[in-house]
């Protein structure tokens, strides 16, 4: 099948767009998004995996092709990427470099400067 954004925003909540010359992309509808998803089975344990790749419309269709890609390449090499993915999780790569500790600071005194505002 071929991607038409027309039927992707007709899709009802449940449904999803599977997409013959892509094997495993497809294009999954919840209540609140419409999210870009490859499923395929482990090369470590043969079990059905998923990745989120994006959301639509916000990702567009040629560039989740060329991470649908990224991500099946990686697999074929032997490596599973939703587990990569929860492993960079885990350790706080997403964090690094960031000083936490700062940032969670200049929240709380935000908030406690507006509850100041707020109170009569």
């Amino acid at each position: 099948m071929r991607f038409d954004a027309r039927a992707a925003s007709r899709l009802n909540a449940g449904e999803h767009l599977t997409f013959d010359c892509f094997p495993g992309l497809r294009l999954q509808v919840t209540h609140s998004r419409k999210s870009w998803t490859y499923r395929y089975k482990s090369p470590l344990d043969q079990r059905m995996r998923q990745i989120k790749l994006g959301e639509w419309p916000a990702m567009g269709f040629p560039a989740v092709i060329a991470e649908w890609e990224k991500q099946r390449a990686s697999r074929d090499g032997g490596a599973d990427p939703a587990a990569a993915k929860r492993q960079s999780r885990q350790t706080g790569s997403r964090y690094a470099g960031v000083d936490v500790r700062s940032r969670s600071a200049r929240y709380a005194w935000r908030r406690r400067r507006a509850c100041r505002r707020a109170a009569p």
